[in-house]
């Protein structure tokens, strides 16, 4: 083998191993932003299971969706019973969907506030009573169901409808 065969030998050699490296570097790449959307989209699920099962549990009197001028999302007050009795907001500041809750006989001793999720660009709630969908509530009843919709950048929107167990006749 000449001087020149071994050049060309590694050369070739050499832009094989460099794209072989670009491959795998791309492939772990794309491991990573699945990883990201598949923890983003796990995250948006469980925040989204958390305000539905809350609804759910609500109790006549309790529900109460108030509607700001200018605010991304309505504030929504609700109450639970998973582990114990407790008031529960959630509101949308800065595209954080956030709770709080506090013991429902306490008094007035309220938990500190949990970011849930990031990057919200709506965050909706309405109620059906009559045949009607209503933007807010304050009533002492229960609405026949709540409809619940959290959109997250790169169109993904997470729709449902929540019917509250406590609703009387229900």
């Amino acid at each position: 083998m000449t001087l020149l065969e071994l050049v060309v030998a590694m050369a070739v050699g050499l832009l094989v191993v460099t794209v072989s490296a670009q491959a795998v570097r791309q492939s772990w790449d794309a491991r990573d932003r699945v990883r990201a959307e598949s923890d983003r989209l796990a995250t948006a699920r469980a925040a989204f299971l958390l305000v539905t099962r809350d609804l759910e549990q609500t109790r006549p009197g309790d529900l109460r969706i108030e509607r700001r001028p200018g605010a991304l999302a309505p504030d929504l007050d609700t109450s639970a019973d998973v582990p114990a009795p407790v008031l529960v907001s959630y509101w949308v500041r800065d595209h954080v969907l956030s709770r709080r809750e506090r013991l429902r006989f306490a008094a007035r001793e309220e938990t500190d506030e949990i970011p849930l999720l990031g990057g919200v660009r709506a965050f909706d709630v309405r109620c059906l009573a009559e045949g009607e969908w209503h933007p807010a509530w304050d009533r002492s009843t229960l609405p026949e169901a709540c409809r619940v919709t959290l959109e997250l950048p790169g169109d993904l929107r997470l729709d449902t409808l929540v019917i509250p167990a406590a609703r009387e006749g229900g």
